[in-house]
């Protein structure tokens, strides 16, 4: 294969948050493995958090605000519309996060002017400085302004071999949650293996967790006895005991609660266990959260 048959502009085919696909001009004619610093892609910053760094004197009758107007992006398994620049600016605070309600992205240049049109950018920002003292102003240091940008790495996958169910992504490659290495989920908590001294028969695991619609998790576990070695074992999924509402507010959180085993203990005796729980969301600027993770072994 030339290198024209990769080089230049391309459509992606497919996409999760490991990389991504496209289709060259021409057959391969043989399998190699290169790359290096001299393979350079343009790409797009996706963010659904911004920080605003900038340096400024505030004296005392004097005010700085801030607004931005972004552009949109789209979650993995999301149905966004990329490249909706936004007709109005929305305020934010300089100096601090400012958390958004859908998926923004900045584009390369190309990406700009193919989308929004020659010489509008992706990302503005407007600064007002006010002052009821017409001796004194407020100040800005333009040579140290920059914003952080920050994106939750988030999905909500299905196995490509099968038809989807609703708003979900198919990944470049899909491994089932249940396997013992290398689920394909792109957010993910798995704790260390524990290891109990006497023989357990079942686990109370208790935990906090805010959940903005949307979004959801899943509970995995597994188990082993002392002749196992318990990273080649499977997991298996288990369902909360209630179903609990979502929560548009980010400061509330409600307890879930998981009895593996059931009351009376019925899982084969273990000496070893761990956890692992799978975030998902249709829209990566609204993510679960958990805190406060218990887990009690249940003996005979």
């Amino acid at each position: 294969m030339n290198a024209s048959s990769i080089n230049g502009r391309r459509t992606i085919t497919a996409v999760d948050f490991t990389g991504y696909k496209f289709e060259a001009d021409s057959a391969a004619d043989s399998d190699a493995i290169a790359g290096g610093a001299n393979v350079l892609a343009t790409k797009n910053i996706p963010f659904s958090i911004i920080y605003p760094h900038v340096t400024k004197i505030e004296p005392v009758n004097t005010a700085i605000g801030a607004s931005i107007k972004g552009t949109t992006g789209k979650s993995f398994a999301g149905n966004e519309t990329s490249f909706q620049k936004q007709t109005d600016f929305q305020a934010v605070k300089l100096n601090q996060n400012n958390e958004a309600l859908e998926p923004y992205l900045v584009a390369f240049d190309s990406a700009e002017t193919a989308e929004l049109g020659a010489g509008n950018k992706s990302l503005d920002m407007r600064i007002l400085m006010q002052s009821i003292d017409s001796d004194v102003s407020p100040m800005i240091d333009l040579q140290r302004m920059s914003a952080s940008l920050i994106d939750n790495v988030i999905d909500r996958q299905y196995d490509s071999s099968t038809s989807s169910p609703g708003n979900f992504n198919a990944p470049l490659s899909f491994i089932n949650e249940t396997s013992p290495k290398g689920g394909s989920s792109a957010a993910k908590h798995i704790t260390r293996a524990i290891t109990l001294e006497n023989d357990a028969v079942g686990l109370n695991v208790l935990l906090s967790a805010n959940r903005p619609n949307g979004t959801d998790f899943e509970l995995y576990f597994r188990t082993a006895t002392a002749d196992e070695v318990i990273s080649d074992n499977n997991y298996t999924l288990k369902a909360a005991e209630t179903t609990l509402p979502t929560d548009e507010n980010r400061n509330v959180y409600r307890e879930y609660r998981y009895l593996i085993g059931g009351q009376n203990g019925v899982l084969p005796a273990f000496t070893k266990f761990q956890i692992k729980i799978v975030f998902r969301s249709t829209n990566s600027a609204k993510v679960p959260k958990i805190k406060d993770l218990r887990i009690i072994a249940l003996s005979v």
